[in-house]
Parts: C-alpha cells; structure tokens; sequence
C-alpha cells in the first residue's frame, strides 16, 4: 500500500491517534524520568516534514533497554486507554519489541490478521540493547537472538521457515516453547549489563546487527524536535538514520513507500483488551 491507497482524511485520522498515542508514551516517560527517542521513519518525517511522512501509518520509538524495561513495569501507570502489548502483559506476544495499543480502534493487518489479537491502532516501542564490542560475541548473540524472532513468527504464521534468516537454526526452535523461547532471547540480548557501553543496538530485530550498531554518543544526550506541532526526544545526531537509510532527506519513489496494509481501520470500533 503506498500513499494512494489511502484517502487522506482516514490517513489524517490514524496521525491523530497516532499522536495521541505518542503522547501518552511521552508523559510516561517524563514522569519517570526515561530516556527514549524518535526512530526510523518518525525520526526521518521529525526532521524532513516537521511530522508525520505523509504517506507513514505508524510511528516508531526506541529506548534504551535500561529504560525500555522500566517502562514495561510501569505499565499499570498507563491511562486505561491504553493498552501495553508485550510478552510481560500477554503471554501469547511473540514480538521482541512492545506495542503501545489505544483500546477501542482497530489496525488490522493483513500479516497478523488470522491471530486472536488485541488489534488496536499501534505505535511500536524498541529497545536498543548495550553493545560493548564488535566481535564475534556480538555476532553470536544477534545470530540466536534473530533466529528466534524468526521462529517465533513461524510458530505464529507470520513467516515462513525457508524465508527465516538463519533457517536451520530457527527450525531447530521450533520444538522449544514459546514461553521458553522469548525468555531465552531476552537473556541472549541482555548479555552486556553496562548502561555506558560504548555501543547501542536492535540485537534481535531491524535491519541487522552492523548496520544498526550506533555509538552511544550519537543517541544520548537526546535533544527535543517538532513533531507535527507538539516536542519529543530525538537521538543526539541523524548518524543512526544515515547509516540505515543514507540520503533520508530524499523523498523516495512512489513505489518505495511502505506501509503497513491494513485490511480495517476503526477508529471507535469495539475492540476487547487481551487480558494476561
């Protein structure tokens, strides 16, 4: 789906909620005092359109895991609203990563529309991971960690084996449980236990371990942008997007622009709140 799929008062809409949404994450991490920042196409809409890309259906944040965990334990912070999807709140989550849900809406899309989820309109939460070398410990590391979101999504019906990054290794998972698995994984990527390390990282998602690798430097202190009228935290610098994106402030083709495909959008529907 690119932006002429959508019309634009639904498109304008989905900001709306999107922003909402944003904002709740926002306040939360104030209150508490944690660090998070605008990533991938949010960051890249922040600095080339002072908000939304005007074809983006979501909208992306990361934190570092330090921070990301103590946001998990403060979901009961939360406004009722809201809802805060991950493997802590929901046992059936197989993402590594958490999803900030407003209650009520609907986003269902076409890769997850089989799964009895809460499928409500989204923002993603990532947490970048302490990286103290670029060495084979770190190789090793996102290997298992990458295999496992890739058996996880397999398990789920989301992917496909032969399509998985390290396939053999993922299809080894597949006898382990669930429950097993995303425990496993979460001990593989908090590996290194120093908040200063010298490097940052998605290890178990994105687009690969190298390419994402970042120097803390580049991420924290975060500085405050605009965002569609309102001021959020951003990375220290735009090193972390060059290095993934390269000339970001280029607007790309028409049929470069991705998006999420959703087969329903509401946005007052009825929408149960999956209970742990």
């Amino acid at each position: 789906m690119n932006k002429n799929d959508w019309d634009e008062s639904t498109l304008n809409k989905l900001h709306k909620v999107h922003q909402e949404i944003l904002d709740e994450f926002d306040r939360i991490c104030k209150k508490n005092n944690l660090t998070y920042f605008l990533l991938g196409g949010t960051y890249i809409g922040a600095l080339r359109h002072s908000g939304f890309i005007p074809w983006d259906d979501d909208v992306d944040v990361g934190m570092p895991r330090t921070d990301y965990e103590k946001f998990i334990e403060l979901s009961k912070e939360i406004d009722s609203k809201y809802y805060l999807d991950c493997f802590e709140t929901n046992p059936n989550y197989f993402f590594p990563f958490a999803k900030l849900k407003k209650n009520n809406t609907i986003f269902d899309e076409e890769v997850t529309h089989h799964l009895d989820n809460h499928k409500g309109i989204y923002i993603d939460i990532f947490p970048l991971d302490n990286v103290n070398e670029k060495n084979s410990s770190l190789r090793m590391h996102a290997v298992i960690a990458k295999a496992i979101t890739d058996t996880m999504l397999c398990k789920n019906k989301v992917k496909k084996i032969k399509d998985a990054l390290h396939p053999v290794i993922s299809f080894c998972f597949l006898m382990f449980p669930k429950k097993y698995l995303m425990k496993k994984q979460k001990k593989i990527v908090m590996y290194c236990k120093d908040d200063n390390s010298k490097y940052m990282c998605d290890i178990a998602f994105g687009y690969g371990v190298w390419k994402e690798l970042i120097e803390r430097c580049h991420v924290i202190p975060t500085r405050e942008i605009l965002f569609s009228g309102k001021k959020y935290s951003c990375m220290h610098d735009d090193t972390f997007l060059k290095n993934i994106y390269g000339d970001y402030m280029e607007i790309p083709p028409i049929e470069k622009r991705k998006s999420h495909k959703p087969l329903k959008i509401d946005f007052g529907g009825k929408n149960e709140k999956k209970e742990k």
